[in-house]
């Protein structure tokens, strides 16, 4: 889905990013150093536990350009980011999407 990220600076933030040849917008952009921060505020080391804090701070109104509701077969609709955006967080901070279930599916909301 990323064909291209490479620049990331050394405030930890993205500077630009690219999905399908295309610019991130701002609002891209802002959300994702909005997540990544606190990934690494909180010393999370795998996505769920950033989409729980973001739940539990009610906190996802401030994502609403990044977030979906995610279906992972067995647990449908599941508060989380979209896959595009979940292939860039884990190509900056450098970590897989781990052994969780597989996503079947997600909407935007």
């Amino acid at each position: 889905m990323v064909f291209l990220y490479q620049e990331y600076s050394q405030q930890g933030q993205v500077a630009e990013s690219v999905i399908r040849g295309k610019s991130l917008s701002l609002n891209e952009t802002e959300e994702i150093n909005e997540y990544i921060k606190i990934f690494r505020d909180y010393g999370c080391t795998k996505h769920h536990e950033v989409n729980e804090i973001i739940a539990r701070n009610r906190l996802w109104n401030n994502f609403k350009t990044i977030r979906s509701l995610n279906d992972h077969g067995e647990f449908k609709e599941i508060e989380g980011i979209q896959p595009q955006y979940f292939e860039i967080v884990c190509n900056i901070l450098k970590i897989s999407g781990d052994k969780g279930l597989p996503l079947d599916g997600y909407k935007k909301y």
